[in-house]
């Protein structure tokens, strides 16, 4: 897919768009069709115009029957008037699928009509708002980050045990505990659509990859919605961080991150004084609905006593001894140590050398977007 990016403004059925006679002629009628006609009903081979949307179509069939499948390529939004015109960069699953030996396959692959598409128009992963359940007639986008060639681990859907012959760019992660095999990776480059800052009524989002479990080649996308409006995707990320955080940049402060959770490096003095703690609690560090992130920590009441650490009723220690007593023993400033761990596995564990306090970003709601997207 080009790295240009089409023109926000002046993407609308107003616009007369020059489709390339090349590639799949299916393809090349069913964009110039959607993209510069008023028709709501035409067939291009698999490829329908279909009211406002460019839909592929395709018939699963089986010995219980038939099933017709299809992915949705690209909509038509009316924006007052104009429409706007929006490419679907999720993966396209249908387009391509095939059953091997009874086992199906399906399209993980950025798409000839999707590569072709994003030469004219914006792509957004429709998924997005399938998983975040928003309304995309209501779609605005405010700003698009450029496009990205990136490198991720695909689970193959393979387990192999220790010392097993690998195919070129396989390894393995995440041992089995029943059975002691490991789950076998692929190394792989693939098209990013890019960082996408957007509105929906008069709520702002912002959708793109962890930038830090990027570097351990996990392909880990997210979806915020931001505290308040932003006009640049810059914006938004800064916009995210609490004054806690901003205060610890200014003044040189260590800062780590996992997920939507900051550390921050306490000071000297404290991290003496917590060294001298001998037991450590265990805690759920919960932001919102997400799955909480677990990990070791002391704390102190507002007094600056010691909280003690007592076994609860499940056997771990913990500041308090049933859910039923949280809000009277969690202490009132607690420092967390050691490994972080996410119990939904969605992030990789951060190790914390020494004693940080915990603080969450800003963001009022947020979603871990399952599936491929391009």
């Amino acid at each position: 897919m080009s790295n240009r990016k089409p023109d926000l403004k002046a993407v609308t059925e107003t616009k007369r768009f020059i489709v390339p006679n090349e590639g799949d002629r299916y393809v090349t009628r069913a964009i110039d069709c959607f993209l510069n006609t008023d028709d709501t009903k035409q067939r291009f081979g698999p490829y329908f115009v279909d009211g406002d949307q460019l839909v592929f179509r395709t018939v699963a069939t089986s010995r219980t029957g038939s099933e017709l499948l299809e992915n949705i390529v690209a909509q038509k939004i009316d924006q007052g008037g104009s429409k706007f015109l929006v490419g679907n960069s999720s993966a396209l699953g249908e387009i391509g699928r095939r059953v091997h030996y009874g086992q199906e396959e399906r399209n993980t692959a950025v798409t000839e009509i999707q590569m072709r598409l994003g030469n004219l128009i914006p792509m957004m992963p429709f998924s997005v708002f399938e998983e975040a359940d928003l309304n995309m007639e209501a779609l605005r986008i405010v700003q698009r980050g450029p496009e990205e060639e990136i490198t991720r681990l695909r689970d193959t859907g393979k387990r192999a045990k220790k010392g097993a012959k690998l195919q070129k760019g396989e390894r393995l992660r995440g041992e089995s505990d029943y059975d002691k095999k490991y789950h076998v990776w692929i190394l792989e480059t693939v098209h990013y659509t890019g960082a996408s800052l957007f509105k929906v009524g008069s709520k702002h989002f912002l959708f793109d990859l962890d930038r830090r479990e990027l570097e351990q080649q996990v392909f880990n996308p997210f979806l915020v919605q931001l505290f308040g409006p932003a006009e640049t995707i810059a914006e938004a990320y800064e916009a995210m961080k609490p004054v806690q955080v901003r205060e610890a940049e200014k003044s040189g402060t260590e800062l780590k991150r996992q997920g939507e959770w900051f550390f921050i490096k306490a000071p000297k003095d404290v991290q003496k004084r917590c060294n001298e703690i001998e037991t450590l609690a265990n805690v759920s560090l919960r932001a919102g609905d997400n799955r909480p992130n677990e990990c070791k920590a002391v704390g102190f009441d507002k007094d600056g006593k010691v909280v003690e650490v007592v076994k609860n009723t499940h056997g771990r220690l913990g500041f308090h001894e049933s859910p039923d007593d949280d809000d009277l023993k969690m202490p009132h400033t607690m420092y967390v140590t050691g490994r972080v761990r996410h119990t939904g596995r969605e992030h990789a564990d951060l190790m914390l050398k020494g004693f940080w306090i915990a603080v969450p970003n800003t963001a009022t709601d947020s979603w871990q977007i399952s599936g491929d997207i391009d």
